[in-house]
């Protein structure tokens, strides 16, 4: 769980002082999607865990997103995120 890995939230992500190498955005909603396609233009691996992006807006904007977030190299899971571990240090 999250009490075993290091994470960051959406008020301290922009205080790192060195790019991720990866990272994992939970959640589709404005501050999830908003994180993720920034690290990931920034030159992150980002992976995207999410029932839907942007939930409140209609479904041709979560299709839309889809298309974009995968031209910007994004890995979209579909669905809730059950746990977290650790892989290694970096």
């Amino acid at each position: 769980g999250l009490d075993n890995v290091p994470y960051l939230t959406y008020e301290s992500v922009f205080d790192v002082d060195v790019l991720p190498k990866r990272m994992c955005v939970v959640g589709g909603g404005v501050i999830g999607c908003e994180l993720a396609q920034c690290f990931a233009r920034f030159g992150s691996d980002v992976t995207l865990v999410a029932n839907q992006l942007l939930p409140k807006e209609p479904t041709k904007v979560d299709e839309f997103l889809t298309q974009q977030f995968q031209a910007d190299g994004i890995t979209l899971l579909r669905g809730r995120a059950d746990s977290v571990a650790k892989l290694d240090s970096s």
